[in-house]
């Protein structure tokens, strides 16, 4: 029983997976959101950064990096997972994603 309620839960959640290539700046993005979801998440997400402070990881170095957006409905939230491992490029990255969106 409890297995169908996280089922259906994560159904009801608005996932965004994006593969981004630093060299080319080329990307794909799957999940569950059409392209106005998409744009809107990016948009929601970066405004909530700003003034969020300085990272001061390293980043990691690699051609392609992933970067993972899932929108909870009920709790008005964004949850964000990348391998960039700073910050600062996680947002530069989808910045220029939602660049190339609009």
């Amino acid at each position: 029983m409890a297995k169908d309620l996280i089922q259906k839960t994560e159904r009801d959640y608005g996932k965004m997976y994006i593969s981004y290539n630093i060299k080319t700046n080329e990307f794909e993005i799957t999940g569950n959101l059409n392209k106005i979801g998409q744009e809107t998440i990016l948009e929601e997400f970066l405004r909530s950064q700003i003034g969020a402070g300085v990272d001061k990881s390293e980043p990691n170095i690699r051609d392609i990096y992933n970067i993972t957006l899932i929108w909870h409905p009920d709790f008005d939230n964004i949850k964000v997972f990348s391998d960039t491992g700073n910050k600062g490029l996680r947002d530069a990255i989808l910045y220029n994603v939602l660049n190339k969106l609009n």
